[in-house]
């Protein structure tokens, strides 16, 4: 599996697509979801739902062969920092639509970051990250509920675990086979959880719908 570098991320404004499409979970692959979360420098019609705040998230990476060597330290690090910018541009909101084919996104923003905590391990590299999000929420939306769990940071199963709660929230909204649920989520909040390797953090998600007329 490649792991995006930060130039990537930062020039794409993170395309989240890549990341799904690159590595097969377990509930992800069954669904057959494909998701498409992008984030760019514009968003339309938001309104802030609370005060700037600092938001703490982690990020990780490792290297393909199991053992972070040489230079490729530095490209580790390097994915840690961009995994930790996906999870802030999450934190401040990212549209959704559900669908038979999948789940698809776009919007969100970029944050601007710190990196306060950077943890090496055998196999790669922890880092923590925090930065001003001010947690949006397009008009028109209604919280429909808040759900929270845990998983891995490695391969990417936190991000996949945030799409599929999202997936199946949103599939409680559906009424009928051809109808498509347009909803919301922001990740509230990110924990590390210790004495976990690989790296594992809990998450408090929220997941929105669009008000039908």
């Amino acid at each position: 599996m490649r792991v995006p570098s930060l130039v990537v991320l930062t020039g794409r404004l993170l395309l989240l697509m890549s990341l799904v499409g690159c590595q097969r979970h377990q509930e992800v692959s069954s669904d057959g979801v494909a998701n498409t979360i992008s984030a760019s420098a514009q968003a339309q019609s938001m309104k802030p739902e609370e005060d700037k705040s600092l938001f703490k998230a982690w990020g990780y990476a490792e290297a393909r062969n199991g053992e972070v060597r040489g230079s490729e330290r530095t490209f580790v690090e390097m994915s840690a920092r961009a995994s930790a910018q996906q999870m802030l541009t999450l934190a401040a909101g990212v549209s959704v639509k559900n669908s038979e084919t999948g789940l698809n996104g776009n919007g969100g923003s970029m944050v601007s970051m710190v990196v306060r905590n950077v943890r090496a391990t055998a196999s790669g590299c922890l880092v923590q990250a925090s930065g001003p999000v001010i947690a949006t929420v397009s008009d028109g939306m209604k919280k429909l509920k808040t759900v929270s769990g845990t998983a891995g940071l490695d391969k990417y199963k936190f991000v996949f675990e945030l799409l599929n709660s999202a997936k199946s929230v949103l599939n409680e909204t559906k009424t009928g086979a051809s109808e498509n649920a347009v909803g919301f989520m922001i990740l509230r909040k990110m924990e590390l959880l210790e004495g976990k390797d690989p790296p594992e953090c809990s998450y408090v998600l929220d997941v929105y719908a669009k008000n039908k007329p």
